[in-house]
């Protein structure tokens, strides 16, 4: 996985992340369209309507249908939903459109400028006006902004995919201040509001945005929310708090107004103290996050996507530090090449992928062998090499362990071809010496230590070798 996000451009969008996107979309859908289901049938049938609660039926029949109609519309327009399908959702799109435009000009105007059944669908079925209806004009509004962003969902790379965002911002911002709007009444926080929105309608115009702004972040300028990029994954962190703090700030200064207990003049130094401290914080998180992520990128960087081991860079990166702090200590350091024999038969007789497992399983040896402060690497097909601060003592105790590591793990397995490792060791001589002088050393070591196993096994007799 990480791999692959590495490989992948900054704005490509998550495919893990769109799914559990689509799965919150399904869920916001069936919740709507049950509220405006048993809403509708509420407004339809006075008996099932007195049998109901109140809190089912305070939804206006405009926004039941609406809302109901534009769940449809969405569900109908999905990614990957054939053309018919799509031209299907943009027809229910336009009815709920007229639904919305009628009530909204009935708020406008006061009255209907044409016949009463062609100026309001809900004419059609019969349905009654709630005292709900008289509500300003901002919630027919937004389903109206609703059923356009619809319309103009699969809108890319053009006027239309401009006008799509501008008006998934202002559908955005129309849903806010209604839900502000509503939390403030409801808490008490700004008295003069006595008007309010039906929760109802509130909760179905709340998921229906959510819906429509994810789907629109698809393929809109938003789309950057969904990326696997360092900034779109901060956007999305952030993204909360920010709709979180400005109303937490309002109650707070609302509550100590009307508790009295602060007088006034320091309640706004106090919040505005409190926003400094919580940017601060904001800022240390940012900060915070960022460097995790580019710790992550860089460690991607540095590593053998095999065996997890880090690569040349990241060797060259880490054991020449490693160097210079044991300079600094006076501290011994050497480098260990090792050059893992007969991988290029092991690949042509078992298969390629017996030979990643070989390699893999040569990495582990190497990681439970050495300590966690030594550089371990993968320079070369089937070469490694660790640098540490090792003396000779030390670094012969651990050649030792790993080749008896090596000899076990070929006996436990039952491999066809055992698991042997040539070594070279080379520490440092003097303070000119580099890591490249120091692997080169090592790199001949090793090979002297591949041709006096080779001339051992030669002169062996040759039942001894079969």
């Amino acid at each position: 996985m990480r791999n692959r996000i590495a490989s992948l451009p900054p704005d490509q969008p998550d495919p893990d992340l769109l799914n559990r996107l689509f799965f919150v979309q399904q869920v916001c859908l069936v919740l709507v369209i049950q509220i405006g289901i048993v809403s509708l049938c509420a407004h339809a049938s006075a008996a099932l309507n007195s049998l109901l609660p109140e809190v089912l039926t305070a939804m206006p029949p405009y926004a039941a249908l609406a809302a109901l109609l534009c769940a449809f519309a969405l569900l109908l327009s999905e990614p990957g939903r054939s053309s018919v399908l799509v031209l299907t959702g943009r027809a229910v799109a336009a009815f709920a459109a007229c639904a919305a435009g009628s009530a909204l000009a009935e708020r406008v105007f006061l009255h209907p400028v044409l016949h009463p059944v062609l100026f309001n669908p809900l004419a059609l079925a019969g349905l009654s006006p709630s005292p709900q209806d008289a509500v300003a004009p901002a919630t027919p509004a937004a389903f109206l902004l609703l059923a356009v962003i619809i319309l103009l969902m699969r809108a890319r790379h053009s006027l239309l995919s401009i006008i799509a965002d501008a008006t998934a911002c202002f559908l955005g911002l129309v849903v806010l201040v209604l839900g502000m709007e509503f939390l403030f009444g409801t808490f008490a926080v700004s008295p003069a509001i006595t008007q309010l929105v039906s929760p109802q309608t509130l909760f179905c115009l709340v998921l229906l945005t959510v819906v429509a702004l994810l789907r629109r972040t698809e393929y809109g300028v938003l789309s950057f929310f969904l990326g696997y990029g360092m900034g779109s994954r901060v956007g999305r962190s952030v993204l909360p708090v920010l709709f979180v703090l400005p109303f937490l700030r309002e109650v707070g200064r609302a509550r100590m107004i009307s508790s009295n207990l602060i007088p006034l003049p320091y309640v706004t130094a106090i919040l505005t103290s409190a926003a400094t401290i919580i940017s601060l914080g904001l800022l240390v998180f940012l900060a915070w996050y960022i460097n995790r992520m580019q710790t992550e990128i860089q460690d991607l960087t540095l590593r053998d996507e095999l065996t997890g081991l880090h690569n040349v860079r990241g060797f060259n990166l880490l054991a020449e530090q490693a160097l210079l702090l044991a300079r600094r200590a006076n501290q011994e350091f050497g480098v260990l090449f090792i050059d893992l024999d007969d991988l290029k038969t092991i690949n042509d007789h078992l298969g390629h992928s017996i030979g990643s497992a070989t390699l893999v399983e040569t990495a582990r040896l190497l990681r439970t062998t050495f300590r966690e402060t030594d550089v371990i690497a993968r320079v070369g097909g089937d070469e490694f090499v660790v640098a540490g601060q090792f003396d000779l003592e030390s670094i012969s105790a651990a050649v030792d362990r790993l080749q008896a590591c090596a000899h076990s793990t070929t006996d436990a397995t039952g491999r066809r071809y055992a698991l042997r490792l040539s070594m070279g060791y080379a520490a440092i001589t003097n303070a000119r010496e580099t890591i490249k002088d120091l692997i080169t050393r090592a790199d001949q070591a090793m090979y002297q230590d591949k041709r006096q196993k080779k001339s051992l096994v030669s002169a062996w007799p040759a039942s001894a070798r079969n």
